[in-house]
């Protein structure tokens, strides 16, 4: 089967989609930065949920969605990103418990880290239970808030890793909600705990109702603000996203840290129907702003196309409260580097985007 190769030129960079990868170029220009948080909602937005149905065909070809995938190599950063502000810790949560946007106090203190390419990183796959209860460490929290993101964008069924983050919201890469070029992601469908094609509860999926982004990402492509989320409508039985439990929520940190990163990688050597997990620390920076934000974070990790978006989890755990905080998501690599993966810095501005999510109702 022959691959078109399609050049678009989105804002100042040049982009090249070939497979499952976009190739971008060195930004060209400057501007200044917006950092606003807008809505698909919003006079600017021109979005209409169709929420169109999601055949188990459908769902079955969606391509993975091109992970951002830059040339050359990660610029030599002279400092990482440093918070501005105090530190937050918004603390995980479950079904029965009141939500809450309580700061937790950070009470641990990470050493420098940092490492050459390849950076040391644990890949594992999230295994089925006993044969009589093959979904039970996918109902597991907080496996379970973790699931796959289905939607379309210019006419194309795509696919990323999306996790449950309070209330009626998901969050995910902005990439996977907006193109980078001022068009916006429809159709959304997310299932959470998502293995073999399969809810691991049969009702637990959601449609989408309304998404956010960073304008710098939504505007003018820029990676260094690659997040967003979707406020989903409630499902079949009357329930919130929030019924699977909800990471918590870590900003204004310093980059050295440890997470395990949950993704659906779809593109091969993976078949996007089970969790893959990468355990890693803080590797390098990069700087591939297109506007002056926070420098992006890499950590080691093999993942492919469909990883988009999946949690980096900062205190990962099986408890609920002080831990499991989303600090990060998957978003691009380097051509010739597939065992390193950037996330966007998480600061004010991430969690002014979070609060605009978590806040939201469909």
């Amino acid at each position: 089967m022959k691959i078109k190769k399609i050049s678009l030129i989105i804002n100042a960079g040049i982009v090249l989609l070939v497979g499952l990868a976009i190739v971008l170029s060195a930004p060209i220009g400057s501007f200044a930065a917006d950092d606003k948080i807008i809505s698909s909602l919003s006079p600017d937005g021109k979005w209409e949920a169709k929420n169109t149905v999601w055949t188990s065909h459908r769902k079955k070809n969606a391509l993975p969605c091109p992970m951002p995938m830059l040339e050359g190599t990660p610029a030599k950063v002279a400092a990482p990103a440093e918070p501005v502000g105090a530190p937050g810790l918004i603390p995980s949560g479950a079904a029965g418990q009141e939500y809450s946007l309580q700061d937790v106090k950070e009470n641990t203190k990470t050493l420098p880290l940092g490492y050459p390419y390849p950076p040391p990183y644990t890949r594992y796959e999230n295994f089925n239970g006993e044969s009589a209860a093959p979904y039970d460490k996918y109902k597991a929290f907080p496996y379970r808030t973790v699931g796959v993101l289905f939607f379309t964008q210019n006419g194309t069924d795509y696919r990323c890793t999306a996790s449950s983050i309070g209330n009626y919201a998901i969050w995910t890469a902005g990439h996977c909600v907006s193109d980078g070029a001022g068009n916006w992601s429809t159709d959304f469908l997310f299932i959470p705990a998502y293995k073999d094609g399969n809810p691991a509860v049969s009702w637990a999926q959601w449609t989408g109702a309304n998404a956010w982004v960073m304008s710098d990402w939504h505007n003018y492509g820029d990676l260094c603000r690659d997040m967003g989320g979707v406020v989903m409508n409630l499902n079949t039985t009357g329930k919130k996203v929030s019924y699977v439990g909800w990471l918590g929520f870590a900003y204004n940190l310093e980059s050295d840290q440890h997470w395990h990163g949950i993704g659906y990688p779809a593109a091969s050597p993976f078949d996007g129907n089970k969790q893959i997990i990468c355990a890693s620390s803080h590797s390098s920076d990069d700087d591939p702003c297109v506007l002056p934000n926070p420098s992006t974070i890499g950590t080691g990790c093999d993942q492919t196309g469909g990883c988009s978006g999946g949690p980096w989890i900062k205190d990962f755990s099986g408890e609920i409260g002080e831990c499991n905080f989303l600090n990060g998501n998957f978003s691009y690599f380097y051509l010739g580097y597939p065992d390193e993966i950037f996330s966007p810095y998480f600061d004010i501005g991430a969690h002014e985007l979070y609060e605009a999510l978590v806040n939201d109702t469909p």
